[in-house]
């Protein structure tokens, strides 16, 4: 059984403790947070004010990310996990086991994300939040299968339900927990405010500052922030599940291995878990008495048609949210919080909850963009057929960086953060876009700038890059799990989060083995159905609305049809016409003929049923720029013509 120590004077007792210094090997950090200064910027707010204050502090002290081998390294575990004598805590049943890695077999420990990878709404796997010290802990094989990916709750306490820490012959050692099949999974006390104090942290470090009151998600972009609800992990309602996590914080208060145990870990990453340092910080944000309030994303970008859920919450109180747009025709908002753009420019949707006869609310700004003409990246399901075009090359959230050139594109980090939704990538892909070119049997990976990603052999693992065409070429497959990429000299194109590399590269096959790493994800940029429907609405007006140079009008009957027509396209759609100019081919120039047309005739027949806005913008024309057979031949011919006259005269006057 654990020491139990008083749960609010954790703090002062911990300078008490004979605790051994912590030796630190160099892959990882050597870092000497000051329990008491550390904590110095922090006010004495509660509610949403403190969780922000404590997020943007744990994410700009955590200064070393520790890797996945680092959470099985025995050097690193017996100090951060020490039992005292020289061996491992085991986390659920809080008590001694072996401190040698053991592969994962019965008797031996393996790394429990107490918060799941599963249940992480996809922010970690095995890097950042997935191997972050304060996070992973120690649990015996056959209770880390026994709890699985279950979440955490009450089950009932019969020996039916009872799971236990078993040594290499299957026997009893001690009681772990308590499941109810693969669903609920409940510690024993001695470890019940273990787990939630590891909650309390990771909601804090790992949820967007945005959803938490922060202010920044620090300076390493490769760390991936989402957003996180505690009913993720916890059996029940948002609200039931902080209940619990407050129950068994305060049931099982902090303990003096939990205190030494932040003390190895703040000395390998930097920063602390301050619901250990100070377990009143739980009361103060998540308790009864917290001041109301509400929390929103301070801005975000659409395109016309598209639609976000807002994710605004409310703090400390209980209400259902209003929402309120101030420009509907830019932006509309929902009942339930989900935003649409409809017209370009810029919205603010307010937040708002009435608790007891008050108001609380946040503001959102809205910027809405014209759809895009060119398509979007869509995850590619299978190999396509016409390989030519833009790609990105992706794990997770992170991208292939085609802005590097030469050896840095064969490094650490060579990625850049993406935006996700669904199937696609949306935002800026600049520095991360690349094109492929069908050649020979494969095709050439280049960057903007021109340079080629290639390997030229299956003997190393490495990650080519120059500006000269390599013999070596790229082909699509599935063999290894989903669509890849593989050289033509066998090596395979992975991503590599083992020791914080967090990179893409080839990885050797030899001898017909699995490459290992993790596999890509990879993007095409594809037309989707609104620009098919904008292009499509483009040819029907080309061979409608014909304009006759100017000499006669085109029908009236036929421009009111194509309006018509034009009310059933959708929102993008439409921002696609209103919005392209005359180098976007059918599109381009529809929209130039459909220019012209109102510039010479005006709206009063020829209404601007697309709302281009054009009157002045273009400039006036004289020819229809689209005008077929003789018309345009004739028009040039006589300005021509008129031209040289005007010259003769003129020459024929200086004669005389």
């Amino acid at each position: 059984m654990k020491k139990r120590l008083g749960l609010l004077f954790s703090l002062p007792l911990l300078f008490g403790l004979a605790v051994e210094p912590v030796s630190v090997s160099a892959a990882v950090g050597d870092y000497h947070p000051d329990p008491v200064t550390y904590y110095s910027g922090i006010g004495d707010s509660g509610g949403i004010s403190l969780l922000g204050e404590l997020h943007d502090l744990l994410v700009s002290t955590h200064e070393t990310y520790t890797s996945y081998d680092d959470c099985k390294n025995p050097t690193y575990i017996v100090e951060t996990d020490s039992d005292f004598a020289g061996n491992v805590l085991e986390f659920y049943s809080q008590t001694t086991i072996a401190k040698s890695w053991g592969e994962g077999k019965q008797g031996t420990w393996n790394r429990e994300h107490v918060w799941c990878q599963s249940l992480s709404n996809g922010l970690w796997g095995e890097s950042y939040g997935g191997s972050d010290l304060h996070h992973i802990r120690p649990v015996e094989s056959g209770l880390n299968s026994a709890r699985n990916n279950a979440k955490y709750g009450e089950v009932e306490h019969t020996s039916a339900n009872e799971k236990y820490y078993e040594d290499a012959n299957n026997q009893p050692v001690a009681l772990g927990g308590y499941a109810r099949g693969q669903e609920v999974f409940e510690p024993i006390d001695d470890s019940k405010g273990d787990v939630a104090r590891i909650i309390f942290y990771v909601y804090t470090h790992y949820n967007s500052y945005e959803h938490v009151g922060g202010t920044t998600n620090g300076d390493n972009r490769q760390v991936k922030f989402g957003k996180l609800d505690f009913s993720d992990v916890i059996y029940g309602s948002e609200e039931e599940a902080i209940g619990l996590l407050l129950s068994w914080h305060e049931l099982d208060p902090v303990s003096e291995y939990e205190m030494a145990r932040n003390e190895a870990v703040a000395q390998y990453q930097g920063n602390r878990n301050p619901f250990i340092d100070h377990p009143e910080y739980a009361e103060s944000i998540w308790g009864a008495e917290v001041e109301p309030s509400v929390q929103a994303p301070a801005s975000f970008s659409l395109t016309i048609g598209e639609s976000k859920q807002l994710g605004a919450k409310v703090y400390g109180g209980d209400a259902v949210l209003e929402y309120i747009s101030s420009d509907e025709s830019i932006a509309s908002v929902s009942s339930t919080g989900v935003v649409t753009g409809l017209g370009v420019g810029e919205a603010v949707i307010t937040s708002l909850a009435r608790i007891e006869g008050r108001e609380y609310s946040a503001s959102t700004k809205i910027s809405v963009n014209p759809a895009s003409i060119e398509g979007r990246y869509r995850k590619l399901a299978a190999i396509p057929e016409d390989i030519d075009g833009k790609y990105i090359i992706a794990y997770g959230n992170l991208a292939l960086d085609s802005s590097l050139i030469g050896d840095e594109m064969d490094k650490t980090f060579n990625t850049v953060e993406i935006e996700l939704e669904g199937d696609y990538v949306i935002g800026d892909a600049a520095n991360c876009e690349l094109e492929f070119k069908a050649r020979d049997e494969g095709f050439d990976i280049l960057t903007p700038g021109g340079y080629h990603i290639y390997a030229t052999s299956n003997n190393d693992n490495t990650l080519k890059c120059s500006l000269a065409q390599p013999s070596a070429t790229n082909k699509f497959s599935t063999e290894y799990g989903g669509v890849g990429i593989v050289s033509s000299a066998g090596a395979v194109l992975r991503f590599n989060s083992a020791s914080n590399q967090m990179r893409f590269r080839y990885y050797n096959t030899q001898g017909g083995k699995d490459p290992g790493q993790q596999p890509i994800t990879i993007y095409k940029l594809s037309e989707d159905e609104n620009v098919a429907s904008a292009k499509s609405f483009a040819a029907s007006f080309l061979s409608s609305i014909q304009c006759d140079n100017g000499v006669t009008p085109p029908s009236v009957s036929a421009w009111d049809e194509m309006a018509a027509q034009a009310e059933g396209l959708s929102l993008a759609s439409l921002s696609i016409l209103q919005s392209a100019d005359y180098q976007d081919g059918a599109i381009g120039l529809a929209v130039e003929r459909y220019d012209y047309i109102i510039r010479k005739y005006g709206t009063a027949q020829y209404p601007d049923f697309l709302n281009r806005g054009i009157e002045g913008i273009y400039g006036s024309r004289t020819v229809d720029p689209f005008a077929s057979g003789p018309g345009l031949f004739l028009t040039a011919f006589a300005i021509a013509l008129i031209g040289a006259i005007v010259l003769c005269v003129a020459i024929r006057r200086k004669q005389s």
